[in-house]
């Protein structure tokens, strides 16, 4: 578990849940252009860890590197440490390469995200505020400045998958404590924004039925099968399935008292 205190006591900040922002000491760094843009995201990238002159050119500049890669990188990083101010040494050289000493928001996005795992079905509220405080800091596309660099793709999909997670529990939870009719706008459009993700469609469904709006969970029902059949030739998982049974069985007991 990451400590968030940890966070707090922070001087150099990074944010890249979106277009990359750094602070010193709460004072916002100009970046300069593209390229310095793409060589700080992509040290921030690496988490603390040393990049080699190479990798972190292949970041920048990709199949079209300059003359003189390493000459560059050296121009670039003396006019980021111009801008870092009195925190110029968190950016320092290591061996052939490069290393950013800061922490970023991916780290403490994290750590929200877990911390509201953790305390599902428990701490339902407290969930709900750790999942709140992850999404608030949630900006956009993570390594908004490296759109091409493989080397961050696979830590993009992971934030982007967390972030769908922790939207998808954010809505359960709000479920689990009574709060269907008011979830029913959000649940909507977390379908829309991801119509092949299962879960949301589950926890719309869900939403419709406890809000006494049965005929429109089981058209959700439809709509879902319908859409996954035609766009992905597949049938609904588990969870979908249960509830095709659970739902009209429900209706007809209902019914009949």
């Amino acid at each position: 578990m990451v400590d968030l205190h940890s966070y707090a006591r922070a001087v150099l900040t990074c944010r890249v849940l979106g277009p990359t922002e750094v602070d010193a000491d709460s004072h916002r760094v100009h970046l300069g252009g593209p390229l310095p843009r793409r060589l700080i995201t992509a040290l921030i990238a690496a988490e603390g860890r040393p990049m080699s002159e190479s990798a972190i050119a292949d970041a920048v500049w990709g199949d079209a590197p300059p003359a003189s890669p390493s000459i560059s990188l050296q121009s670039y990083v003396s006019r980021l440490r111009g801008s870092l101010g009195p925190f110029r040494d968190a950016l320092e050289r290591v061996g052939d390469g490069y290393r950013l000493r800061a922490v970023a928001d991916t780290a403490t996005f994290t750590a929200h995200v877990e911390r509201g795992r953790m305390l599902l079905g428990a701490h339902p509220i407290e969930a709900m505020r750790a999942f709140g405080a992850a999404l608030r800091l949630w900006r956009g596309t993570p390594y908004a400045d490296l759109p091409a660099a493989p080397s961050v793709a696979p830590a993009r999909a992971r934030l982007e998958e967390l972030q769908a997670v922790a939207v998808e529990e954010m809505l359960a939870t709000r479920l689990a404590v009574g709060n269907a009719v008011d979830a029913l706008a959000d649940l909507n459009l977390s379908v829309r924004a991801q119509p092949y993700r299962e879960r949301r469609w589950e926890l719309l469904i869900l939403g419709l039925h406890r809000s006494g709006r049965q005929a429109d969970a089981l058209a959700a029902l439809r709509r879902v099968r319908a859409l996954l059949a035609d766009d992905l030739g597949r049938d609904p998982g588990p969870a979908l399935q249960a509830l095709e049974r659970q739902l009209p069985a429900e209706n007809s007991a209902r019914t009949q008292r």
